[in-house]
C-alpha cells in the first residue's frame, strides 16, 4: 500500500488550478477588444528542442486587412499560456506584418 502524499497532491492542484485559470484567461484574451484591433487566427505552440528550453508560441491574426505575428517564449505552458494572456491584455504584444504568410510554395533558387 502506497502512502499518500498530501503535500504533493496539494501542489499538484494548485498546478492544476494554475494551468487552468491560465488557458481560461487567454481564451477571454483573445476574445476581447484590448487586440488592437487584431483578430487572433491561430496560436502554434513549439515545445523545447533542448532540455532547458522554452516553449515558443507563434500568435497569427489579421488586422485591417493585413496578416500579422507576435511571439513569445516561457519555459512552461502555463507561463506561456499566462504571458500572451498578460501581453493580450494589456495590448502590450508587439504584432509585426507576417511577410512570410501565404510564402509556402516560394522558389529560394532564382534558377528553378
Amino acid at each position: 500500500m502506497t502512502k499518500r502524499d498530501p503535500k504533493g497532491e496539494q501542489a499538484y492542484s494548485q498546478w492544476i488550478s494554475q494551468a487552468g485559470k491560465a488557458v481560461l484567461r487567454l481564451e477571454r484574451a483573445m476574445l476581447q477588444e484590448g487586440l488592437d484591433d487584431v483578430m487572433i487566427n491561430s496560436i502554434s505552440i513549439r515545445a523545447p528542442e533542448v532540455e532547458g528550453g522554452e516553449f515558443f508560441a507563434v500568435v497569427k491574426g489579421s488586422y485591417e486587412g493585413r496578416r500579422v505575428v507576435t511571439f513569445y517564449s516561457a519555459p512552461d505552458l502555463t507561463s506561456l499560456q499566462s504571458g500572451l494572456a498578460a501581453r493580450f491584455e494589456s495590448g502590450a504584444a508587439k504584432w509585426r506584418d507576417d511577410n512570410y504568410a501565404g510564402q509556402r510554395n516560394v522558389r529560394l533558387d532564382p534558377n528553378e
